[in-house]
């Protein structure tokens, strides 16, 4: 990763949030000075292929969404997880100085849930990732931060 880029996490999900629609989905990029949780935009079709078409439904809109983030993405990343912008700026929900990460960050992981639990300021958001990305995040942030 380029000197500013210290770790891009992809495809987190938001828990303990009441929606009828699908939950929000983050990414986390932590760089040289700050902590950002990247609320990523969910597509319109993805809320009704589910209620509409079911199954079939839910796959094309999964379809879609994917295509849709990948194109945000794009605006700060490059193919090769690199930094080439400062637009993810733009739809960071949180942002935390690297300083205050290791008061801001509690992992959990159980049986069915690993979960990364940020506070800041007024703020706490809960995300769940799968297997892969939060071993990835826990190995990060307990190596480099608490």
């Amino acid at each position: 990763m380029n000197e500013n880029t210290v770790f891009y996490s992809q495809d987190w999900e938001r828990t303990k949030v009441f929606t009828l629609s699908v939950l929000p989905r983050f990414d986390i990029l932590v760089t040289q000075q700050f902590l950002y949780l990247l609320e990523l935009p969910k597509s319109l079709a993805h809320d009704l292929g589910g209620v509409l078409l079911g199954g079939l439904g839910q796959t094309i809109a999964n379809s879609a969404e994917k295509k849709a983030v990948s194109k945000v993405r794009s605006a700060w990343l490059d193919s090769n997880q690199q930094l080439i912008s400062s637009e993810y700026e733009k739809i960071a929900l949180l942002k935390i100085p690297k300083e205050n990460l290791k008061d801001s960050i509690l992992l959990k992981k159980s049986f069915r849930q690993r979960l990364a639990i940020f506070t800041y300021g007024n703020e706490k958001i809960t995300l769940q990732g799968n297997k892969t990305e939060y071993e990835r995040f826990k190995t990060y942030i307990e190596s480099h931060v608490l």
